[in-house]
């Protein structure tokens, strides 16, 4: 099947709705893109995945953000990272936890 769209496209579902993909699949999105989920979510993936963005990201959740790795866990920046908590902040390792500048 193919679909396509000169310019504006909009797709309205009313209750509920299913995509299933049984090979391949690439979304490519040229200019601006916006996904809003106003109840929950549930993204299941079987293989690798992998996110770029050319400009700022930014993630906003209005309840709690739950990141969970069987494997290792990287967060690096180029420039500046601040990492804040307005309540309580825990850092727990069962091996060590390092802080290390440099």
């Amino acid at each position: 099947m193919n679909v396509n769209v000169g310019k504006n496209f909009n797709m309205q579902i009313g209750e509920e709705a299913s995509v299933n993909v049984e090979g391949n699949s690439s979304l490519m999105v040229n200019q601006d893109s916006t996904v809003s989920i106003s109840k929950n979510s549930i993204v299941d993936i079987g293989g690798d995945e992998r996110y770029e963005t050319k400009g700022s990201l930014q993630v906003t959740s209005e309840k709690n953000v739950d990141i969970h790795s069987l494997g290792e866990t990287n967060i690096e920046s180029d420039k500046r990272m601040i990492i804040a908590a307005q309540d309580k902040m825990y850092i727990k390792s069962s091996d060590k936890v390092d802080i290390a500048k440099g």
